[in-house]
């Protein structure tokens, strides 16, 4: 059996693990009509830049990974969604493990753009 703590470190790495996976997933999949703005004008850049055409979806799931916003977004609903998993098994306020959550995706990831969304969403969760 887990301690809760190592429970949070190996569901915090799954969900890390499903970021990539879903970044990757919005890259292969995306297509210019899909109303990301920003999205579409990398996109754009990439094709005025001789990017082909089969290195373009490759290129488009790193610019997801590496998009704050994007990683923000995602995050927010899976630390969410495991803050409701713990909330009984810890006794805790949900808001107080959502920041724990993040607190430790943001200790185990490399990627900047993951770092810095955690931060924006422990800010908005501490305000509350």
């Amino acid at each position: 059996m887990f301690t809760s703590e190592e429970q949070i470190e190996r569901n915090v790495s799954e969900m890390l693990h499903g970021l990539a996976d879903a970044a990757g997933d919005f890259g292969y999949d995306f297509h210019p009509s899909f109303g990301n703005p920003k999205a579409l004008i990398y996109w754009n850049e990439l094709k005025k830049s001789g990017v082909k055409k089969d290195h373009l979806k490759d290129a488009m799931a790193d610019w997801f990974y590496n998009d704050v916003d994007t990683m923000a977004d995602l995050a927010g609903d899976r630390l969410h969604d495991l803050a409701c998993t713990f909330t009984k098994k810890m006794n805790k306020k949900r808001d107080e493990l959502f920041i724990i959550l993040a607190k430790e995706a943001k200790k185990q990831t490399y990627v900047n753009a993951i770092k810095k969304a955690m931060d924006i969403l422990i800010e908005r969760h501490q305000r509350n």
